[in-house]
């Protein structure tokens, strides 16, 4: 699961729209595929063309998008649905 510091949950609280507002669909799959318990390298293989990229790579890209505030937001929201 992924965890949110103080300050990116403070900032969701100030905001009236979804702080994931926004997200591409690819974005959202991804997020879908992480709250329904796949790791991370495999939902981003589900969601991307990641056919000719190295596992290291492919766990580097999808450690990033994971970290991204708006994915990690709808990660948690999902989650916690």
């Amino acid at each position: 699961m992924i965890k949110l510091t103080e300050d990116t949950k403070q900032i969701i609280s100030r905001q009236s729209a979804p702080v994931w507002e926004g997200l591409t669909k690819k974005q959202e799959r991804f997020a879908h595929l992480v709250a329904e318990q796949l790791n991370f390298s495999a939902a981003y293989r589900e969601t991307y063309d990641a056919s000719r990229m190295k596992p290291p790579s492919i766990w580097r890209e999808a450690h990033r998008l994971s970290r991204n505030e708006k994915v990690a937001a709808r990660i948690e929201e999902l989650v916690a649905l």
